[in-house]
């Protein structure tokens, strides 16, 4: 065991890892969408990390909340205005993500505090 700990290095140290950006850890691991509840991507704010066939079937305490949302990296979100995927439902996103977006200025003002579950596809 003691020589693990002699020959471990930080991982600063090791060629070829570095740290990256937000955007960049985002893209990697399939997008990220962000939730908030105020306009203009104000107020309490929850994320998702996505992937193709994530699911979140509801969105717990931030149900019927979400004013504006923001995706970064390759992603498309469907949103739905009930539990389990289910109501009307809309897709936002795409090949470039969607910048900070207010809900209710997207064409779907039904949805603006209205939605209660997603699913990235």
């Amino acid at each position: 065991m003691s020589n693990i700990n002699k020959q471990s290095q930080s991982l600063d140290k090791i060629a070829g890892v570095q740290d990256i950006s937000h955007e960049s850890a985002a893209a990697c691991s399939g997008g990220l969408l962000t939730l908030y509840d105020g306009t203009n991507g104000t107020g309490a704010a929850v994320a998702y990390v996505g992937g193709v066939g994530v699911i979140a079937n509801s969105l717990s305490t931030f149900n019927n909340r979400a004013s504006s949302f923001k995706i970064e990296g390759n992603q498309t979100v469907r949103f739905y205005t009930g539990q389990n995927r289910t109501g009307v439902s809309t897709v936002v996103g795409g090949p470039v993500g969607q910048p900070l977006t207010n809900i209710g200025f997207v064409g779907f003002t039904n949805f603006d505090n209205n939605i209660e579950s997603l699913q990235f596809i």
